[in-house]
């Protein structure tokens, strides 16, 4: 006799919802509800609910014990999601495409992969230009590239000498005749690209977080924008919005950007030499040296006692022990 109980449409993500599913499988029904209870977790209840679920429909529809009862299976899969402040959904109302050109089935593949590779070409040769959106059109065997910058300047060149060499370097990556044209950003503090990008680069500068967060904000809400909302993720997490969030309208006109900050890491650590050819020698020789204990082993057997009962990590309960032993 198999019973189950499905909760749908959970405002949760899966994976957190599997941190605790796992902790249940194979066990009885009261143990699994006493693990639940004792789980720090908000995904804990929405299981504890399903559980509670399937013991009732299993006591009332087939008549079983709760004693009798194992969870033989928890599955959390991934529901319906629902898409947000995406360029697609736009396209059409209030934005248009970055790509303008038509093409077979056999050709569209390739001029696709031939738009990425000129916008992370451009990208990364204008790194210090503040270059949010590469605009490319297509006509035969001719290709015209727009990009919009709020510092024209470092584009163009002394004497438009920089823009001859994007010309000839993307001529010859993609074997036609290539234009290049340059808009001007007239306020990049309004430009949600161009304000992710700023509080990246200030994070790889090692700025505090916060203190890149709040001073975007200000400088947007200072030019006049009606509401901002930031979020940087990571090993430091933080959402702030001032003074009003954009609704999630098609005709609203907000903007998204999204940048990733690469901090430089700290050098490693110089490794202990290896002590392995001193277990291979007679310990009589008088040259013999006994290896060191590593020092997590020291730290193991001098805090043994201490440490008993302590979570420990693999499929157990790692949210302690301590209260399933006091059931």
């Amino acid at each position: 006799m198999q019973v189950q109980a499905i909760t749908k449409n959970v405002r949760m993500s899966a994976q957190k919802m599997r941190e605790v599913v796992r902790q249940i499988q194979g066990l009885s029904a009261l143990r699994a509800q006493a693990v639940l209870a004792v789980v720090p977790r908000k995904s804990a209840r929405w299981v504890a609910k399903t559980l509670k679920s399937a013991i009732a429909n299993a006591e009332n529809n087939n008549g079983a014990k709760v004693e009798n009862l194992r969870v033989l299976s928890a599955v959390a899969g991934t529901a319906s999601t629902l898409k947000r402040m995406t360029i697609g959904l736009r396209v059409g109302v209030n934005r248009d495409w970055r790509s303008k050109w038509y093409a077979g089935k056999k050709e569209f593949g390739k001029l696709l992969s031939e738009d990425r590779s000129i916008r992370d070409i451009l990208k990364k040769k204008l790194e210090s230009a503040s270059v949010p959106r590469i605009l490319i059109e297509r006509a035969a065997t001719r290709c015209r590239v727009t990009i919009l910058t709020a510092r024209p300047g470092v584009v163009i060149g002394r004497k438009g000498a920089e823009i001859d060499k994007l010309k000839e370097e993307l001529s010859k990556m993609t074997g036609k005749e290539i234009y290049v044209d340059i808009l001007e950003i007239k306020t990049p503090e309004l430009d949600a690209q161009l304000v992710a990008e700023n509080i990246a680069l200030q994070l790889e500068r090692r700025v505090s977080f916060r203190r890149a967060m709040k001073k975007a904000i200000q400088t947007t809400m200072d030019f006049g924008a009606e509401g901002i909302k930031v979020r940087c993720a990571g090993r430091r997490t933080s959402t702030t919005a001032l003074p009003r969030p954009a609704p999630f309208t098609a005709s609203w006109g907000s903007s998204v950007g999204f940048a990733k900050a690469k901090p430089s890491r700290k050098p490693d650590r110089p490794r202990r030499p290896s002590t392995r050819a001193n277990h291979q020698r007679n310990p009589a020789d008088p040259h013999f040296t006994m290896p060191l204990m590593p020092a997590r082993v020291k730290y193991r057997k001098m805090h043994r006692g201490s440490r008993a009962g302590m979570a420990s990590r693999g499929n157990t309960v790692a949210f302690g022990e301590y209260g399933l032993q006091s059931l």
